[in-house]
Formats: C-alpha cells, structure tokens, sequence
C-alpha cells in the first residue's frame, strides 16, 4: 500500500516545530552566555541599554505578536482550523444542527475549561512561588524566559504527537475540536505576568485578549465548536490533517 503524502498543513507545522526547538536551542545559549539579556522582559529596560544580543529578543517579540494577531483575525490556509473555528466564515451547520441543546455544549465546554485549569492553576501557582520567593530576588529572568521558550516546542507537541489535555482531561478527537486550541499563547506566557514591564505586559496582555476573546465566543456561538453542529469540523471534511491520519 502506497503511503499517502503528508498534507500541506501538517507539513507547515512540523516546519515550524522544527523552527521552536531552535528557538528554544537558542534561549538556552543566550541564557548560558548572556543571562543578562532576559532582564529586558521587565519594566522600560527594553530600552534602557541595547545589546547585540537583544535583537533576537526583540525578533520573537514581533513573531509571537504576529502570531497572535493572526488568532483573532480570520486566515484562509495558514493556520489549522482548530484555530479558525471561532469565526462565522468556518460554520457550516449540519441537518441536526438546530436540535443540539447548546445549554448542555455550554456545561460540557464549562466542564472542560475547569478541569483544565485544575491542572494548570497549580501549576501556575507553584510557578509563581518559585519565582516570587527564590528566583526573583536573584533576578533570574532568564528562568522564565526558557519556560515560555519550553511552552513554545510543548504547544506543537501537544498539536503534532501527542496531548495530554486532550488525552487527560477533555477526551476530544482531535486538535480540530479542541475546546482550548487558542488558549496556547495565554499558558504560553503566564510567566511574563509575575514581571510588570513593556515586553512582557505587551505579550501576556494581548494573550489575554485572545482567551477572552475565544471564551466570549465559545459563550455565545457553542456551535461553531462541535463537529455535532459544523459540518467544517468532521473528519470527513478535513484537509488539515495535523493528527497525520487519511
């Protein structure tokens, strides 16, 4: 049996799997060498001193600024409709549409969120302790800037191999229904919260844009969520394919 290629969606996002782990290489490098570089995160140091070596902060600022832009902005064939499913363009209401209780979807995605966040508050929180306590006093920015860096590679590991909020807590099919597919920049840079300053509240803050913005909608347009409303989201209407099955 022939193999069948890998889609070109798929393929985009092991290029840019690809592409973290070297951003991440990178981060470990620059805080080996130069650890001093990350206190560029707090307050207006950003623009205090400048150093060779900041223009690859300053690089990541304006990719993942882009990145997140893009999340509230609907794309056409650049990113995976797990993203997408939040706008009215990508709804596709199947013949039951009308009979799904979406009270129920609304308990059921509730449901989901909490038990997420059980896991990831006190993660969250045994973060911050450590950071308040120990880490900041030594000024160790650099600790938080490589979690953010390690989040960034988890995030696609979680879309491309394998998901433990998917396995764990919400049992979903896949990346295409996941009920927090954009929640990925909000646990991405929950670290930047526990330091005030231009870089990190720029981030952090539009992050928590983006969550607000896909719970509002999650309240108000269930449907657009569920492959038992959309016909957009069932398998036999994929042409994503990032769980690299045909």
């Amino acid at each position: 049996m022939t193999k069948k290629p890998l889609s070109r969606m798929r393929k985009a996002y092991l290029a840019r799997f690809v592409y973290r782990c070297l951003v991440l290489l990178a981060l470990i490098l620059l805080c080996i060498f130069r650890p001093q570089t990350a206190e560029i995160i707090e307050g207006t140091a950003l623009f205090a001193s400048f150093h060779w070596t900041h223009l690859f902060l300053y690089f990541l600022w304006g990719v993942w600024m882009f990145d997140m832009l893009f999340q509230i902005i609907p794309s056409k064939n650049m990113y995976a409709m797990g993203s997408q499913k939040v706008f009215r363009r990508n709804f596709s209401p199947c013949a039951r549409c009308e009979q799904v209780d979406r009270k129920a979807l609304r308990k059921r995605y509730t449901k989901e969120a909490l038990k997420v966040w059980c896991f990831w508050g006190p993660l969250t929180l045994a973060l911050a302790l450590v950071w308040f306590l120990w880490l900041k006093p030594m000024g160790a920015y650099w600790f938080l800037l490589l979690f953010v860096g390690a989040f960034y590679v988890c995030d696609l590991i979680c879309v491309l191999f394998w998901c433990p909020f998917r396995v764990w807590f919400m049992k979903n099919r896949c990346c295409t229904t996941c009920r927090i597919f954009n929640w990925d920049h909000f646990m991405m840079f929950t670290p930047f919260l526990f330091v005030p300053g231009v870089y990190s509240w720029s981030l952090a803050g539009l992050a928590v844009v983006i969550y607000i913005i896909w719970e509002i909608q999650i309240y108000t347009h269930p449907e657009r969520f569920t492959d038992a409303c959309n016909d957009t989201l069932k398998c036999k209407n994929c042409t994503d394919h990032l769980c690299g099955k045909f």
